[in-house]
Formats: structure tokens, sequence, C-alpha cells
């Protein structure tokens, strides 16, 4: 079996559902016999991922600047800040998104079904279509709310991978 098959099935419910709300996503994930922790990471962490891939590889890629780093949770608590490299839920979906984009696993409307659940494609989106300058822009880092306390696994059948970010 292919070590993309659990990620693959996370991205296909997620691309195959746009107009769900996240909750109902989830629920549709867990109902396919996903722990609820890893559809919540799912849901957070691999539009994030596809998102980061896809603007990447855009023309105006080079010139984004994205934070490297993270603040998890939880809603009105104080966050912990954590490097996404050391996530290995985001390394397995990053390395996912990767390999997608290189071997056309998804067409390119369920990559946009996929990235665009991440709220960071949003807001770079807007300015694209704003006409705004990415170079004028530092991002800032991105804050999970939804995410487990625990520590933050891929799902337990992936390979995991410790290669630093490389998007």
């Amino acid at each position: 079996m292919s070590p993309d098959v659990p990620m693959q099935m996370l991205a296909n419910v997620i691309s195959s559902h746009p107009k769900l709300s996240d909750e109902l996503l989830a629920e549709r994930i867990v109902s396919t016999g996903v722990d609820s922790d890893i559809a919540e990471l799912a849901l957070a962490l691999l539009p994030f991922a596809f998102a980061r891939v896809l603007f990447k590889r855009t023309s105006f890629g080079p010139a984004l600047r994205l934070s490297d780093v993270a603040d998890i949770g939880p809603a009105g608590g104080e966050p912990r800040r954590v490097s996404l490299t050391d996530i290995p839920f985001y390394r397995e979906a990053r390395d996912f998104a990767l390999r997608s984009f290189d071997t056309s696993v998804f067409r390119p409307d369920q990559i946009i079904s996929i990235a665009g659940r991440s709220a960071e494609f949003h807001l770079i989106n807007s300015l694209i279509l704003e006409k705004k300058s990415i170079a004028d822009f530092v991002f800032s880092p991105p804050r999970f709310l939804r995410l487990p306390q625990g520590p933050i696994q891929p799902p337990p059948t992936s390979t995991g991978s410790s290669a630093p970010d490389r998007v």
C-alpha cells in the first residue's frame, strides 16, 4: 500500500465537499473511521500545506514572505509557538502536497478545493485580486485554534518525514 493512501483519502474527502462547514466535514472524515484528532489536523493542515505549495509554485511565489512558525490555540488562550517543521502532520501534509503536484494526483479544481479551505489562501488570493504587490507584505504566523493540544502526529499508517520545509 502506498504511504500516501491515508493523506490521499483525507484530501479526497476534503476536495469532495468544498461547501461543507469544518464541523460537518470533520464528521464526514470521522465517519470513514479516522480518529477525530486526525480529522481536525487534516482540516487545518492539509489545506494549509496545499495552499503553500500552490503559491510557491506560482510566478509570485518567490516574493511571498510566509512565516516558518505557527501559533497553536486554544481560542482565547495563550498560544504556543512552534516551527511548522516540528509538526509531523504538517511535514507529512506538505510532502504529500508536493508529491501530488509533481504527479498530478489531483485535478486543478480539486487542488483549489483543498487549498481553498485555508485562511492563508484566501488572504493571499484577495491581495492578488486587489492587485497588491505581494513583495510588500510580511505574513505573521498563522494561528491554528482547533488543533489538538497533544502531540501533532501524522496518520498512523503514514511514513512520517523529517525533511526541512522545502516548498
